[in-house]
């Protein structure tokens, strides 16, 4: 009975063990990777804004702009490739946080909008 309930004993923590080491080596930070730090567009223009998302667990991607989180915003995913898609009609900076429980990792992407009240007052001077 002593030598059933050891081995038992044994092969439970040893899988015990292999399932907690599989768990931690297949975990990771976030990572992105953004496709520009600066993009130029026009006024009344839509900008793509893509990213290449890892982590293990999936991290979760949250979109802020100028600082303020933006609600609501449409994902395209493929694989580790996220792109969204954005109209802003003022020079604005992006900012994409990958999040999961073990950490975070951000990355910004300035927007310039060129309108055409801009080029008119350039034209002008």
């Amino acid at each position: 009975m002593w030598l059933v309930l050891n081995f038992v004993v044994f092969v439970g923590v040893n899988l015990c063990s292999s399932f907690l080491f599989a768990l931690l080596v297949n975990t990771e930070k976030p990572f992105l990777v953004t496709s520009s730090d600066n993009i130029t567009v026009d006024y009344g223009e839509t900008t793509t804004l893509i990213y290449e998302v890892s982590g293990n667990p999936r991290p979760v991607l949250i979109f802020k702009l100028n600082g303020r989180r933006l609600q609501g915003v449409e994902l395209e995913e493929n694989g580790n490739q996220t792109k969204v898609t954005l109209l802003v009609n003022i020079s604005s900076q992006v900012e994409c946080v990958a999040e999961n429980s073990l950490g975070k990792h951000r990355v910004r992407t300035r927007i310039i909008v060129n309108s055409e009240l801009n080029d008119f007052y350039f034209q002008v001077i």
